[in-house]
């Protein structure tokens, strides 16, 4: 198995572990057993999401937080400030290693991890961490980055799809924010799978890439991408897929980003829905 190096660990511990994840994360982790997984999100008092995360109850008194490699720094410092007088570690786990087991699922590669220190460690190759980001792509996930971290509410990511948000659980922050846009429903940006073509030759646009107009107003932010296995126009391009948060009134508008001097049309393909998925109350490593 080979790890999945764009994500890390963070580990919670301590007696007060649990009740200090509840109050700040967006669903309630303490029901949670031994072995038992749930996606979350962490967010700052505006209701921005500053981390999608996925939480593993390791013990009664201890959590992995899985998150993009380039917050794990910000979300320690940052979340350390609540600690406060509570009996709470929060460190990075690097005796943790972050693995996907193999085989095809319609889920985000989240549902497939195993994470622990007595598995065989691997470089992935290109290929195979495309296929992860094509894969949350296909199933609506996405991590955030440092790039695109604080700027959008749960909802404008799907993160109710995914039970990552619990409107009947105790204050957190930006709870109220998040709140008032659900029992209102004032949101104008939501979540979308994009495709656009793509050379091979040319790097795929990074986390945070900006979406315009042909007024070059931006409309929509890209939050992931990853190479399709369909072609077009030959060899020498194919069909680039990705997810993107886009303003719900320039859906069937023709938007772009630039690389180079050289303008790439994007399309928006499909929504990501805000209905529950299918899943039971947590997942089990059991």
């Amino acid at each position: 198995m080979s790890i999945i190096p764009y994500l890390s660990c963070l580990r919670t511990s301590g007696t007060d572990a649990a009740e200090f994840l509840d109050a700040q994360l967006t669903v309630k982790l303490s029901s949670l057993r031994a072995g038992q997984r749930k996606p979350a999100c962490w967010c700052n008092a505006k209701g921005q999401v500053l981390a999608s995360l996925l939480v593993l109850r390791e013990t009664a008194d201890s959590f992995l937080l899985v998150l993009d490699s380039s917050l794990l720094n910000l979300v320690q410092q940052r979340l350390s400030l609540y600690i406060l007088r509570s009996q709470v570690n929060l460190k990075p786990a690097d005796d943790i290693s972050i693995h996907a087991l193999p085989g095809e699922s319609d889920g985000p590669v989240w549902a497939q991890l195993l994470c622990g220190s007595d598995h065989q460690d691997g470089k992935p190759r290109a290929e195979q961490i495309n296929a992860w980001q094509l894969q949350d792509i296909n199933a609506g996930w996405c991590w955030l980055s440092t790039a695109t971290s604080g700027q959008f509410l749960p909802q404008m990511l799907a993160m109710e799809h995914w039970q990552a948000l619990d409107y009947k659980k105790g204050c957190y922050p930006g709870q109220e924010v998040i709140a008032r846009a659900h029992y209102l429903g004032r949101l104008k940006r939501s979540l979308w799978r994009v495709q656009w073509e793509h050379p091979n030759d040319v790097a795929l646009p990074a986390p945070g890439t900006h979406l315009s107009d042909q007024s070059g107003t931006v409309q929509g932010q890209l939050l992931i991408s990853a190479h399709s296995a369909a072609r077009v126009h030959g060899p020498s391009k194919d069909l680039a897929l990705g997810l993107a948060v886009l303003h719900d009134n320039h859906i069937d508008t023709v938007l772009s980003y630039e690389t180079n001097g050289t303008l790439y049309p994007v399309t928006a393909v499909s929504a990501i829905s805000t209905a529950k998925h299918r899943m039971t109350d947590a997942h089990s490593d059991e």
